[in-house]
């Protein structure tokens, strides 16, 4: 933990190291804050969590690193689900009042989480929570900035892009530089190539040809080799799966993606019902 912490720490940019210095500061005087780490993607929020997490660990700390989902839950060391972890949803009533942890202290009783330091992090401008059934209104506003809790978080904002010039060459960071560009732009409603759709009034934003994967033949397998470049010769290397993903809106996609890969694979496919 030492050694990878010590690795990680001498990578971090001066945005990632003033929000360490806060958040370690606030441990080690046990003050109990709440801290949201913004900043879209690219902009190393998993890497700071990894260093802390090393960091915490190596000094015998407890440290609980959850996600809302699996794919970034293999990034954190030690990583679960919020739900898995926590037992969500939990099962409240009248006598869930009591505060545990104002026995240890009991100032701790009217801070947020009982004093314990709670660091939260994301973007909002991607996916927002699903609700079954929910209106727009009922989404947007079961969103971490409509919460309460923000109010007593000390937000820090990340906007260095950690992927530009990481090995990468002249080309390579101009293609994510342009491609980040125009993300922030989509999701700050600043994207000037834009129309209203005549049926609901909802805006259509159209994408740019040159961030289309254009092919004649069959679409999917052109996506699945696009981003699977060499896929044989990296099939056993961890780190090059969980570098890659192809999101989908609906799983009918997802399954088709699914059989596609399977295709690729040398060796026989079972099948096992439960």
């Amino acid at each position: 933990m030492k050694r990878i912490h010590a690795r990680n720490h001498s990578l971090l940019n001066d945005e990632q190291k003033i929000v360490y210095d806060s958040i370690l500061d606030n441990i080690n005087q046990k003050k109990g804050g709440v801290f949201f780490v913004y900043g879209s993607g690219g902009c190393g929020k998993t890497f700071l969590w990894q260093t802390l997490c090393c960091r915490l660990r190596s000094e015998h700390k407890i440290v609980l690193p959850v996600a809302s989902y699996g794919i970034v839950v293999m990034l954190l060391p030690g990583g679960r689900t919020a739900h898995s972890r926590f037992h969500i949803p939990l099962k409240l009533d009248e006598n869930c009042s009591a505060d545990i942890m104002s026995v240890i202290d009991k100032r701790r009783a009217k801070k947020p989480f009982g004093g314990i330091t709670i660091v939260f992090g994301g973007d909002f401008r991607q996916i927002l929570p699903v609700i079954p059934k929910a209106s727009r209104v009922e989404v947007v506003y079961s969103t971490l900035n409509k919460s309460k809790l923000l109010e007593s978080c000390e937000v820090f904002l990340l906007k260095q892009n950690m992927r530009l010039n990481a090995g990468n060459t002249d080309l390579e960071n101009k293609t994510i530089a342009d491609f980040s560009k125009w993300q922030l732009a989509v999701g700050d409603g600043k994207e000037t190539n834009i129309s209203p759709s005549p049926d609901n009034g909802e805006i259509l934003i159209k994408i740019h040809d040159k961030y289309i994967v254009h092919t004649s033949g069959d679409p999917m397998r052109k996506l699945f080799e696009v981003t699977y470049p060499n896929f044989l010769h990296n099939i056993s290397s961890h780190e090059y799966l969980r570098s890659r993903a192809i999101l989908t809106p609906t799983n009918i996609v997802v399954d088709e993606i699914n059989t596609t890969i399977l295709e690729k694979i040398p060796g026989m496919v079972y099948t096992y019902l439960s």
